[in-house]
C-alpha cells in the first residue's frame, strides 16, 4: 500500500509537475508566438488606418487634377466670368464633389476666390482667414508651375485639421504658363471615422490634435508616446481576457510633421483567443498522460502547434509582401481553420485589388475619352474662329470687288453657323443629361420640315457629288402636331450625318408612318457602313465610330446622341442597320397629334411692322447696339440708345415724367456699373409698368427664372434673329397697350 501510494503519489506528483511545467512553457512560448503574431496584425491595421487617411488625399487630389487642369478653370481665374461660377462654383456642385472649400490664387500667392460652405446649399459668407492664408502657411506658392507640382496632406486651419491638395492651374493640355494655384479641402469630422472603419473593419476613435475644446475624447491619449515611436504607431499591452480588445493608436502627420490627427483602433482578438484555446487543449492532453508519455506528448504538442504557428506567421509575413501567397497549413482544427479564413482574407483582399485595378483602367478610358472630346471641341471651334477671323480682316483690305465682299461675308457667316452648331449641341446635350429639355406640340408641316432639310443639305450633298432624295408617302397628314424645331434637328442631325460619311451614290429620306399617331423617318445611304462594334459606340456622348472618325470627318460626336435622346423626348426612338461598305439606315419614330392647317396658315401669314414704336436698347456692347438697333429701325421703330442700367434709368424716369413710356425695353443683363437685374428690379420699384425683354447669352433655364424674377417680363438668348427680335417686341406692345387700355 505504500509503494502504492508512493507510486500513485509519485504518477500524481510527476502529472502535476509536467501540467505544471508544461503550462508554464505553454503560457511563454505559445504565448508570446500569437502576441507577435497579434502584434503584427494590430500593427497592420493600424498601418491600414493611416493608409485610409492617405487614399481621402488621394482622392481629392484626383479630383483637383481633374478641375487643375482645365482651361474653363484657366479662364476663370483670368476673367471671373459669372458663367463659371453658376456652373460650377454653387454650393450644391462642391457638394457633390464631397468637398468643404475651393481656393483659387494667383501665380503671386493673392487669393482670387474662395468658396467654403456652410452646408450643402449655403457658403461661408467671409471665410476664415486661416482658410485664405492656406497657401502661404503650406510654403506660399512657389514651385507651382508644372503639371507634376502639388502639395498635398493634412493642415491646421484656424484650430481646425483638414485634407487639402494644391496644385498649379494649367490648360487641359497641362501648359502654361500657371495662372495661379488651385486648392481642394475638406475637414476632418465624423465621415472621415467613418470611412476609416470601414477600411479597417474595426472600431475608430478620431482626436483632432488642432482642435481646441472640441468634441474628441483626448482623456486616454497617450500623444507622447505615440509621437516617439516607430512609424508613429503604438499597441497597447495585452489585456488577459480573449473578449477584450486590443486598443492601438496612429499618428497622422500634417505637412509641417507636427501631429495632426490621432486614430484609435479598437481590434478584435480572434489570434489570442486561439491561442488560449490551445493551451487549454495541450494542459488537458497531458493531464490525461503520465511521465514519458507525457514527455512525448509535449514533443508532439511542440512540433503540432509551435511549428505550425511559426511557419503561420513566417507565411503571413511573405503574404504582406505577396498577395499570391496562400498558408499551406490546412488541418481541420483551429489553426487550420485559422489558416483558411487567412487565405479566404487574402483573396478577397486580391479580388478587391483586381477591381480597383479595373477602376482604374475604366477610369483612365473615361480620362481618355474625355481629352480626346476636349481635343475634338477645340478643333470644332478654333477651325471656324479662325475663317471668322481671317475673313474679317480680309474684308478690311481695300480694293475689293462686290463679289469678293459678298464670298467673304458668306464665309464669315457660315464659319459662324458652324460655330453656333457646335454650341447648341454642346448645350443641348447639357440640357438633355439634366433633363432640362422641353418639347413643345404646334402645328407644323412635315413636307415643308423634310423641305427645309433638304435646302440645308442639299449644298454639302451636291459638293461631295452625291444626290439627295427625299421621298414623303402620301399617307403622312399635311399638318401634325409636333415640336418643328426639334423635329428639323433631328432629321438634319441624320441626313447630315449620312452625307458626312458617304462619299459616292445618294442619301434617301424616306418618311412614312408606322401607325396613325406614330411617324417613321428612315435616312438611307450608300456610305463607308459600320460594324456591329462600331453601331454599339454611336449614341454613347462624346464619342464617334472609332477615335480617328472625327479627325477624318470632324464633327463632335454628340449629333446622333442627342438625336436619339430627342426621338425619346417625343415619344420615339432611333435604330441603325449597319453593314461596312454597304451603307446605313437610321430608323427615327416621334408620335404626333393630327391637327387643321388653319393655325399653321394664319401664322405664316402674320408681319411685323413696328412701325410708330418707340424701343429703349439697353447694351454696353456698341456692336450689339448697332445691329439691333439696324433690326428695329428696319422693322420701322424709333430706337433710344443706352449704354448701362443706370443710363437707361435715367432715360425711364424722364420718359415717365413726360408722362410717355416705351413700347418695349430691351434689356441686356450683363452690363457693368448697374447690370440688368438691378437695373430692372430699380425701374419697377418706381413704377415703371411698361414690357421689359431680357437679352442674355446664358441659356439655361435658371437664367430665365432670375430675368423673370427681377421684373423681366421675357427673354431672348444671344445670338438674336430679326424676326425673332421684332416679334417679341410686336408681341409685348400689343400686350402692354391691351393692359393699359383695359383699366
Amino acid at each position: 500500500m505504500k509503494l502504492t501510494t508512493k507510486v500513485i503519489l509519485g504518477l500524481s506528483t510527476t502529472v502535476v509537475l509536467l501540467v505544471l511545467v508544461l503550462g508554464v512553457i505553454g503560457h511563454f512560448v505559445l504565448g508570446h508566438s500569437f502576441e507577435q503574431l497579434e502584434r503584427y496584425y494590430a500593427e497592420r491595421n493600424l498601418a491600414r488606418a493611416k493608409e485610409a487617411v492617405e487614399s481621402r488625399v488621394e482622392a481629392i487630389n484626383v479630383k483637383l487634377s481633374d478641375w487643375a487642369n482645365w482651361d474653363d478653370t484657366y479662364k476663370f481665374v483670368v476673367d471671373k466670368n459669372e458663367a463659371f461660377k453658376e456652373a460650377n462654383l454653387q454650393p450644391s456642385s462642391i457638394a457633390n464633389l464631397k468637398l468643404d472649400f475651393m481656393l483659387f490664387y494667383d501665380p503671386s500667392g493673392k487669393l482670387l476666390e474662395a468658396r467654403v460652405l456652410a452646408d450643402e446649399e449655403h457658403l461661408v459668407e467671409s471665410p476664415p482667414a486661416a482658410i485664405t492664408d492656406a497657401i502661404r502657411v503650406t510654403g506660399g506658392s512657389a514651385g507651382f508651375e508644372k503639371d507634376g507640382d502639388m502639395r498635398s496632406g493634412l493642415i491646421n486651419l484656424g484650430g481646425r485639421t483638414a485634407i487639402f491638395c494644391a496644385k498649379p492651374i494649367l490648360t487641359s493640355n497641362a501648359e502654361g504658363p500657371t495662372h495661379g494655384v488651385l486648392m481642394f479641402g475638406e475637414f476632418v469630422d465624423d465621415e472621415l471615422r467613418q470611412y476609416v472603419e470601414r477600411f479597417t473593419k474595426c472600431p475608430v476613435t478620431m482626436t483632432d490634435l488642432a482642435a481646441d475644446g472640441s468634441d474628441f475624447d483626448t482623456a486616454d491619449l497617450p500623444l507622447e508616446s505615440l509621437a516617439n515611436s516607430k512609424d508613429d504607431i503604438l499597441v497597447a499591452p495585452a489585456l488577459g481576457s480573449p473578449d477584450a480588445v486590443r486598443e492601438g493608436w496612429t499618428l497622422v502627420r500634417d505637412v509641417h510633421d507636427s501631429p495632426g490627427l490621432a486614430l484609435r483602433l479598437d481590434m478584435p482578438r480572434p489570434i489570442f483567443a486561439q491561442g488560449r484555446a490551445t493551451q487549454r487543449y495541450m494542459l488537458f492532453a497531458v493531464s490525461g498522460g503520465c511521465g514519458f508519455c507525457g514527455i512525448i506528448l509535449v514533443l508532439f504538442l511542440s512540433r503540432r502547434v509551435l511549428n505550425r504557428v511559426d511557419r503561420l506567421a513566417r507565411e503571413v509575413v511573405a503574404a504582406h509582401e505577396s498577395l499570391a501567397v496562400r498558408m499551406s497549413d490546412a488541418g481541420p482544427d483551429e489553426i487550420g481553420a485559422l489558416a483558411s479564413r487567412i487565405n479566404e482574407m487574402l483573396s478577397t483582399i486580391e479580388q478587391s485589388q483586381r477591381e480597383l485595378n479595373e477602376a482604374r483602367v475604366v477610369a483612365e478610358s473615361a480620362n481618355k475619352a474625355k481629352s480626346e472630346f476636349l481635343s475634338t471641341i477645340t478643333h470644332e471651334i478654333r477651325s471656324p474662329m479662325t475663317a471668322v477671323i481671317g475673313y474679317a480682316d480680309l474684308l478690311m483690305e481695300p480694293g475689293l470687288s462686290e463679289e469678293q465682299h459678298r464670298d467673304h461675308v458668306s464665309r464669315i457667316r457660315r464659319s459662324g453657323e458652324h460655330l453656333l452648331g457646335v454650341i447648341n449641341d454642346i448645350l443641348d446635350a447639357s440640357k438633355i443629361e439634366a433633363g432640362a429639355m422641353t418639347i413643345e406640340s404646334v402645328p407644323c408641316s412635315v413636307r415643308q420640315i423634310t423641305d427645309d432639310v433638304r435646302s440645308m443639305v442639299e449644298t454639302r450633298a451636291k459638293a461631295a457629288g452625291i444626290s439627295l432624295v427625299v421621298d414623303v408617302a402620301q399617307s403622312v397628314p399635311g399638318m401634325i402636331a409636333s415640336d418643328p424645331l426639334r423635329l428639323r434637328q433631328l432629321l438634319v442631325n441624320l441626313v447630315a450625318n449620312a452625307v458626312k460619311f458617304t462619299k459616292q451614290g445618294s442619301v434617301t429620306i424616306r418618311v412614312d408612318l408606322a401607325d396613325e399617331s406614330t411617324l417613321r423617318m428612315r435616312v438611307e445611304d450608300t456610305g463607308i457602313g459600320m460594324s456591329p462594334e462600331q453601331v454599339d459606340k454611336l449614341f454613347k456622348p462624346f464619342s464617334q465610330a472609332d477615335s480617328s472618325t472625327s479627325r477624318r470627318y470632324g464633327g463632335t460626336g454628340l449629333g446622333l446622341t442627342i438625336s436619339r435622346n430627342l426621338a425619346r423626348l417625343m415619344g420615339g426612338n432611333i435604330s441603325v442597320e449597319s453593314r461596312p461598305g454597304e451603307g446605313s439606315i437610321f430608323t427615327a419614330t416621334v408620335r404626333f397629334v393630327p391637327c387643321s392647317t388653319a393655325a399653321a396658315v394664319s401664322a405664316a401669314k402674320r408681319t411685323v411692322s413696328l412701325a410708330g414704336m418707340r424701343v429703349l436698347l439697353v447694351d454696353d456692347a456698341e456692336d450689339n447696339r448697332k445691329l439691333l438697333s439696324h433690326f428695329l429701325k428696319g422693322a420701322g421703330a424709333d430706337v433710344v440708345l443706352a449704354n448701362d442700367g443706370q443710363e437707361a434709368l435715367h432715360v425711364i424716369q424722364e420718359e415717365m415724367q413726360r408722362r410717355g413710356t416705351f413700347n418695349a425695353v430691351l434689356m441686356d443683363m450683363q452690363m457693368p456699373v448697374c447690370d440688368g437685374y438691378e437695373a430692372t428690379r430699380r425701374a419697377r420699384d418706381f413704377g415703371y409698368r411698361g414690357a421689359i425683354i431680357a437679352l442674355t447669352a446664358h441659356s439655361i433655364a435658371e437664367e430665365r427664372g432670375k430675368c423673370i424674377a427681377a421684373g423681366c417680363d421675357d427673354f431672348l438668348n444671344k445670338p438674336i434673329e430679326r424676326c425673332k427680335l421684332c416679334g417679341a417686341v410686336m408681341e409685348w406692345a400689343h400686350r402692354t397697350h391691351k393692359e393699359f387700355a383695359a383699366e
